[in-house]
């Protein structure tokens, strides 16, 4: 009878323990709640930058900016966006009405990973309305033209003939450079323009030599040391090579730069070299994520997932000086007299290189994703940039020549690190 009591006792003992253990290892391995990665599954690609009117250097809203079918406006802060689908070299043209109209391409390299941007700053330069010349001659100028700077296009008497009138107006503006996410560390050099000058006119030839002047673009007694102009015989204000060729050499005089001919071109580059060395890639810099230097999800444990989950990154874009053309000119013996204008020409440059003006903001990406059961979502955005010097020579009245040397820092794209993946709750590790 005891023996019976205690097997029955035993064997209700075991019921209860399997029970117990049975119900733990139901709840252990329930199945984990597998969701959509949209972050995989889309493939995105980014053309980004800042347009600012070239006058004022404010921002520049409702710019178009266009390459294919794909048309985006510049909102308030003159920034867009253009969003693709694959990587590749795109065609991009920016307009807005009583602008001049420009272009260039941006190149998304093959092997860039997704979510990958190349930044694109320009300025876009307000169109000059055309002046009448008659036979008594006269002179045009670029909206920005003053005592001290701008352009100015001197035609003579007897240019024309007695009772001929023609339609002329001149824009200075700046060619958008072309971009690429490939970006060559090391020492070129290269051509770069002094000064950019689009032309409107119903007359092309002239009976005098026209002189075409940048005015105070040196100092009597400073200048580079040689500068080449190029002509463009239609009005495609891109720097394309198809239409420009080489029409002479530009002659330095009392601070300015000119080039005369009977013949009235639609565009006019002048053009100065210069050397430029490029630092290797530095991803040393977090982009903001929700407000942070990461994002983490951690739904370790978890059999429901998580969904809608957003990312919102705030990429840094943009360049600045870490060296302006002043602290350059000054550390090369430059004089305080013929300062100003060589420092405020060499800006000009710079700044049509790098586009646009010297000013870093950001770009704001928002991305959803979900986290399935038993998985850690893990996100952080590295700024991409590079430090460039750029060489110029400074050719000196007593036939020396000097370099000066400035520095930026431009940013130049970002680099994403995203996890999205399943942890084993038992060992504590990947599966």
């Amino acid at each position: 009878m005891k023996v019976n009591e205690l097997f029955r006792g035993g064997l209700l003992w075991c019921i209860a323990i399997l029970g117990l253990y049975g119900c733990s290892f139901a709840n252990d391995w329930k199945t984990n709640e597998i969701v959509d990665d949209p972050m995989t599954r889309i493939e995105e690609y980014y053309i980004v930058g800042m347009v600012f009117d070239k006058e004022t250097a404010e921002p520049l809203l409702g710019v178009s900016v266009k390459t294919g079918e794909i048309s985006v406006k510049t909102d308030v802060e003159g920034k867009y966006k253009i969003t693709l689908d694959s990587r590749g070299t795109f065609d991009i043209e920016f307009s807005k009405d009583n602008y001049i109209t420009v272009s260039t391409t941006a190149e998304l390299a093959s092997e860039v990973a997704n979510r990958s941007m190349v930044t694109l700053g320009i300025k876009m330069s307000p169109k000059n309305e055309a002046m009448t010349i008659t036979s008594d001659g006269g002179a045009v100028t670029s909206r920005e033209n003053s005592e001290e700077s701008g352009i100015l296009l001197q035609i003579p008497e007897g240019a024309l003939a007695e009772g001929e009138i023609c339609s002329i107006g001149i824009t200075s503006y700046d060619i958008p450079q072309q971009v690429s996410t490939t970006i060559e560390s090391g020492d070129i050099s290269f051509a770069t323009p002094l000064a950019a000058i689009a032309v409107e006119t119903n007359r092309v030839s002239f009976r005098e030599p026209v002189k075409m002047i940048v005015k105070n673009a040196v100092s009597p007694d400073v200048n580079f040391t040689e500068a080449s102009v190029w002509g463009k015989d239609n009005l495609d204000n891109s720097r394309a090579p198809q239409g420009w060729s080489r029409i002479g050499t530009a002659i330095a005089e009392e601070g300015n730069y000119f080039f005369e001919s009977n013949e009235l071109n639609f565009g006019y580059i002048f053009e100065i070299n210069a050397r430029k060395h490029t630092d290797a890639e530095d991803i040393s810099e977090y982009n903001r994520v929700n407000g942070r230097s990461e994002l983490k999800i951690d739904n370790t444990g978890n059999s429901n997932a998580v969904t809608d989950v957003e990312i919102q990154v705030e990429a840094k874009a943009g360049w600045d000086f870490i060296i302006n053309p002043t602290e350059a000119l000054t550390a090369a013996g430059v004089g305080r007299l013929d300062l100003p204008n060589l420092a405020s020409t060499i800006q000009r440059i710079v700044e049509a290189q790098e586009g646009g003006f010297a000013r870093t903001y950001t770009v704001t990406y928002n991305y959803q994703t979900n986290v399935s059961g038993n998985y850690i979502m893990y996100y952080t955005s590295r700024a991409r940039y590079r430090e460039k010097t750029y060489t110029f020579d400074i050719a000196q009245k007593n036939g020396t020549s000097i370099p000066a040397f400035v520095k930026v820092k431009a940013y130049t794209g970002m680099k994403e690190t995203y996890m999205n993946e399943s942890q084993s709750q038992h060992s504590g590790g990947k599966i």
